[in-house]
């Protein structure tokens, strides 16, 4: 027997009517995605775009050079006789050394004559004096001077691009963590550098679970990894955020990236700037000794305390774009006055 067509129709909305007076129907959340940033993993192919985000992320170095003097004991020097003493003449020896760091610093202008970059201050940050006391049971007022180490000189290095010249710190904010340095070419470069040419977002935006790209020099290699956002102050547009990004020495300044509807539309909305740590006393073996330190044989060389840090991976720290974009403005009178083109960055997306 032939069934008519029509009733296999009849039978199909039948069952559909019944399984939706069983089932209770569920209104889908609606997030304004031209507001927030994306929360899901993007679908799509992000590596073209990514190819040429990272030539704009370089490796900066920063090399700090001292002159140390070696105060001699019987002139129980102290914090109060700097000024007036002639350091030369109380020293027993002078000495020279320098101090080296590395992070992450990414081309937000360029202009071919000019360029400029962003990172965090504490890797272009040391300090100008350094002093050194006895150890000495008499009281802290009394603290006697054993060697003063003075800042001559400091050089910035970035790398994979080639200046006529020295680099200049424009301006940094060691609360912030925030840095530009400003470089003028005094003959044009043979290449055009790549500039981050994405726009500078609005970390009041980002949400909990937020999904963002990080690109960095994580122990000196260039790498890209992902992260999710978590707030430390949701009701503060400019604070810090966490993400729980792996970080390794190299990745301070390294830049972290939103998405508004999917790749390609990247948005910075921060700088990676420290992680989470742990500190302990440890006593060590003398690295001087010229003996082989052989395990499981008692070690009778001298002994030295050392502090042992322990990274808690997964707890990033990040300063935010809105107090980045609150520090390019604060300091636009100084970025235009060395030749800086400022609107841009200050303009809040």
């Amino acid at each position: 027997m032939t069934i008519p067509v029509w009733k296999y129709f009849c039978f199909a909305i039948s069952i559909i009517l019944a399984s939706c007076s069983i089932n209770s129907f569920i209104e889908p959340i609606i997030v304004d995605q031209q507001t927030y940033y994306d929360s899901n993993y993007p679908a799509g192919h992000s590596s073209e775009y990514l190819n040429s985000l990272v030539e704009s992320v370089k490796r900066i170095s920063n090399t700090a050079y001292y002159k140390t003097y070696i105060i001699s004991p019987q002139y129980k020097l102290t914090d109060v006789d700097i000024i007036d003493v002639d350091l030369k003449k109380a020293s027993s020896d002078i000495i020279y050394y320098n101090e080296s760091t590395y992070g992450t610093s990414t081309i937000i202008y360029s202009n071919l004559q000019k360029m400029m970059l962003l990172t965090c201050a504490h890797i272009i940050s040391f300090p100008d004096t350094i002093v050194n006391y006895f150890i000495t049971s008499e009281s802290e007022t009394e603290k006697i001077i054993s060697d003063i180490s003075i800042k001559v000189n400091q050089h910035y290095y970035i790398n994979d691009i080639s200046v006529t010249g020295k680099y200049q710190l424009l301006a940094k904010d060691n609360n912030l963590d925030i840095a530009l340095i400003g470089a003028t070419f005094k003959d044009k470069p043979f290449i055009n550098y790549n500039v981050f040419n994405y726009p500078f977002g609005n970390s009041s935006k980002l949400d909990w679970g937020s999904f963002v790209y990080i690109i960095g020099f994580p122990m000196g290699s260039k790498m890209v990894t992902t992260g999710i956002v978590s707030l430390i102050d949701p009701s503060d547009n400019s604070s810090d955020f966490l993400v729980d990004a792996l970080f390794n020495r190299g990745f301070s300044g390294g830049i972290v990236l939103a998405t508004r509807n999917g790749i390609p539309n990247f948005e910075l909305v921060g700088l990676t700037k420290s992680v989470s740590s742990n500190s302990a006393k440890l006593l060590k073996p003398s690295q001087t000794g010229d003996e082989p330190q052989i395990l499981h044989i008692p070690f009778e060389g001298e002994i030295l305390i050392s502090e042992q840090v322990t990274l808690n991976y997964g707890v990033t720290n990040v300063v935010s774009i809105n107090a980045i974009r609150e520090f390019i403005s604060d300091n636009s009178d100084i970025l235009i006055k060395n030749g800086y083109v400022v609107e841009d960055f200050i303009q809040t997306k």
